[in-house]
């Protein structure tokens, strides 16, 4: 089930529950609704469907100032109406939308309302209850610290980034349960996530560290497949870092760990050995184990090991298509068609050019199940990406026509994108089109139309104002086509 059917579903249940909160506002029919909203609007602003989601936020808002709402019976929940935290709630989600939206002004403000609330709920609620607002607490903390990391206040950054640590770190010493301990590991592994984006390595690897070692305390206490493949994940943190900072024996240590952590708790799994928390943990930890395998053929490619890498990237590739049956996600579709591709350049520089051709035309069947999932003008920018590789193999291969075939299936979406989007991608998809399907053109003998298809490429090739991608687009023409077209006019 694709999340735009999901969000629709979730729809037709509002409706439903609308009606019977308003025939009885009691402490289910209020909680049943404030949840199913928020689960609307958390996959809304998943899907990037902001002005939905603004709706929704809305409807919130309004739901939550109606007075048969705030005196509803039984709706206390640690000494505070249900409303109270469904309205922290929503400054939270409303703040999250702002954030992606890059609206910092407006979302620092929300951001603070959201913080009263949840330290008013901490402040008032019994000890019990401690963990549960303090977690709460501790996101709202996290938000700031998001939005600091954004507007580059990183002093901000960092003591609301403390803040956070000092509520998860509470929480997970308040009761020492798994649960809690998890949530402090994931906890450091955000602010070890921040601190690499910040370019502050040995602060990242401490923090991936600290990760570490919590989530190999917990699989000594709960013998859990989870746990173990959670030890992978943490590994694989670290081979990241260690790959940034140019560590690449480290990286590959600390990748290797990483595959023999998660493919133990994947294999105890699929075994049926323990329980697994969901289904959707499983598939994260195969799209992880997936990640590691395309990270060391990364590795062996760089060293020109391109036997070595081969086999890193069907590995890679072979864990995504057996997930793929049980996660049809976007993400698993996106990274699935990206490793047809690397087989594909592998291959066609390894010589096996029938075989490079097998992966691309997987690729494609990926990214038209992807955009037939997902019909955004994003998604199909990768489809017409496709489209155009597959005709630049082709006609490399001397198949124009087979090659035409596939350039005309990108071509006036190329033409569309690039009006509609007018971005870079968008532009260098056009510019590609054109270009290639010039040389088509004039290797059929449609000399005219093919100078002015790669006239036109090389003009939305400086429209793209990449010099990289301009000098590649010249060349290109230059060594294909010199005979038909001066490209001089280019730099004028």
């Amino acid at each position: 089930m694709t999340e735009l059917v999901e969000i629709t579903q979730l729809q037709r249940q509002i409706v439903d529950l609308r009606e019977k909160f308003t025939e009885n506002p009691d402490h289910d029919n209020v909680r049943k609704l404030f949840e199913t909203l928020f689960e609307l609007l958390h996959k809304q602003r998943k899907c990037k469907l902001y002005e939905d989601a603004i709706k929704t936020y809305e409807e919130i808002i309004d739901l939550l100032i109606h007075e048969d709402c705030f005196n509803t019976k039984g709706s206390y929940w640690c000494g505070h109406t249900l409303p109270i935290h469904y309205l922290g709630e929503a400054f939270y989600y409303y703040t999250e939308v702002l954030i992606d939206q890059e609206n910092f002004e407006e979302a620092s403000e929300n951001v603070g309302k959201a913080l009263d609330i949840r330290k008013q709920l901490y402040d008032d609620c019994s000890y019990a209850l401690k963990p549960i607002y303090g977690r709460l607490l501790g996101n709202s903390y996290r938000q700031v610290a998001r939005i600091a990391e954004s507007i580059e206040n990183m002093d901000v950054m960092w003591e609301y980034l403390a803040l956070y640590q000092e509520m998860y770190e509470s929480n997970a010493s308040l009761t020492n349960a798994e649960r809690e301990r998890r949530f402090l590991a994931e906890c450091y592994e955000e602010i070890g996530k921040t601190a690499e984006r910040s370019e502050e390595y040995t602060k990242a690897d401490e923090y991936y560290l600290k990760e570490l070692q919590e989530y190999k305390d917990l699989a000594n206490d709960f013998d859990l497949p989870e746990l173990s493949m959670l030890v992978g994940r943490s590994y694989q943190n670290l081979g990241i870092s260690s790959e940034i900072q140019a560590q690449l024996f480290l990286a590959k240590d600390y990748y290797e760990k990483s595959i023999t952590y998660i493919e133990e708790g994947i294999g105890r799994e699929e075994y049926g050995e323990t329980p697994l928390f969901s289904r959707e943990s499983l598939n994260f930890s195969c799209e992880k184990l997936a990640n590691c395998y395309e990270q060391l053929g990364d590795l062996a490619w760089n060293k020109n090991e391109f036997e070595e890498a081969r086999g890193y990237y069907e590995k890679s590739v072979s864990v995504r298509e057996r997930l793929l049956p049980e996660d049809k996600s976007n993400e698993t579709l996106q990274a699935l068609g990206r490793g047809y591709i690397g087989l594909a350049d592998l291959n066609w520089g390894l010589g096996n050019k029938a075989l490079s051709l097998e992966f691309r035309k997987k690729n494609i069947s990926v990214s038209e199940e992807y955009f037939e999932l997902s019909p955004t003008p994003e998604v199909r920018l990768f489809l017409d990406e496709s489209y155009i590789q597959m005709a630049i193999a082709l006609s490399g291969m001397d198949d124009n026509k087979a090659a035409a075939e596939y350039i005309e299936k990108a071509f006036s979406s190329c033409e569309k994108l690039a009006a509609d989007l007018n971005s870079g991608f968008a532009i260098r998809n056009l510019a590609c089109a054109c270009i290639v399907y010039g040389i088509i053109c004039m290797e059929t003998g449609e000399k005219d139309k093919a100078k002015d298809l790669m006239e036109r490429g090389l003009k939305e090739s400086k429209a793209v104002k990449n010099d990289s991608f301009l000098d590649w687009m010249v060349t290109y023409v230059k060594t294909e086509a010199s005979d038909i077209i001066d490209t001089s006019f280019i730099d004028a």
